[in-house]
């Protein structure tokens, strides 16, 4: 597998990488995320797109800080400590979700800060995790988090963690 900090190029055909993608979350689903990682694996043009789906296996795997230095090498910017705005909204809040199973609250709270699209579905059910959170909390546990110091209590996802590809169902207006 090739380095995941070398910076994303283009070249695979998009029907090509959609084909890709199909295959890596229909292995994930059926439990197999190995399986689907190793897929990856024999890519040789990394885009965004992989190194995205990587991520999100990674973090199925429960490696959170493997997930947490490939987003971080593709969805900031270079020499800076903000985000690629023009990265898709999902892609920018699964980097949150690996820094949070990482451990990295302070750093998943501000990087869900970052993200303007705050009625997003990914950014929403981000959020309402961290407000059951945060409401969960231990009277000296709001205090500290208040103060800017993360409470050891993790914070936990109803919901796999990491997305593939933007779902178009969640983005439908109510009828």
């Amino acid at each position: 597998m090739d380095s995941p900090l070398k910076k994303p190029t283009t070249g695979i055909p998009r029907s090509e990488e959609a084909t890709l993608i199909a295959k890596v979350s229909s292995l994930v689903d059926a439990g197999q995320a190995t399986e689907a990682l190793r897929v990856l694996g024999h890519v040789t043009r990394r885009t965004e797109v992989t190194y995205n789906a990587q991520g999100v296996c990674l973090m199925r795997l429960g490696r959170y800080s493997d997930a947490v230095e490939i987003y971080r090498s593709f969805v900031m910017e270079f020499g800076c400590t903000w985000m690629k705005a023009t990265l898709p909204v999902f892609v920018r809040a699964n980097f949150a979700t690996a820094l949070l199973l990482a451990g990295h609250t302070t750093g998943f709270q501000s990087t869900l800060a970052e993200i303007k699209e705050q009625s997003h579905p990914s950014v929403a059910r981000l959020r309402q995790s961290l407000k059951d959170w945060e409401r969960n909390l231990s009277w000296l546990g709001r205090l500290k988090w208040f103060c800017g110091v993360a409470p050891k209590t993790p914070i936990t996802l109803t919901f796999p963690p990491g997305e593939f590809v933007e779902s178009l169902v969640d983005l439908k207006s109510p009828t």
